[in-house]
């Protein structure tokens, strides 16, 4: 079987803690296999992420609009980071959603796409 893991951190050092994690723990768990339930690990190098910060500040919008925000750091593909790299302020509104993104069966609450509205609008409207 092959999976992805994702990992995403605010920090360069959570990052590279992860590979080193996750071979550990494959060493305990191979270690307590037996021939009935083999296991074993073996990991491709890591595509190199490194944490970005964003120059968009939504927390002033979360406290005005009452918003209990969840602080989300994102991978390095979207378009909002390469923004943020030339140094063009860039920000992302994550929304709530029980499935999660990229899946045909996303499922977004309602009052989570209502609550991301307004703080999209604020943002929008808010004195420079």
């Amino acid at each position: 079987m092959r999976f992805t893991f994702d990992a995403r951190s605010h920090t360069k050092e959570n990052l590279n803690r992860v590979p080193v994690e996750l071979r550990r723990r494959a060493k305990k768990s191979a270690a307590g296999a037996t021939s009935n339930s083999p296991s074993s690990l073996s990991l491709a190098p890591r595509r190199p992420t490194r944490p970005r910060r964003y120059g968009g500040d939504l927390s002033a919008g979360t406290e005005v609009l009452s918003i209990n925000p969840l602080e989300l750091p994102s991978g390095p593909g979207h378009d909002a980071g390469d923004f943020s790299d030339t140094g063009v302020p860039a920000t992302m509104i994550f929304v709530h959603n029980r499935h999660g993104s990229h899946n045909p069966r996303e499922n977004m609450p309602i009052d989570a796409f209502v609550e991301g509205s307004r703080l999209l609008l604020w943002l929008l409207l808010k004195p420079p």
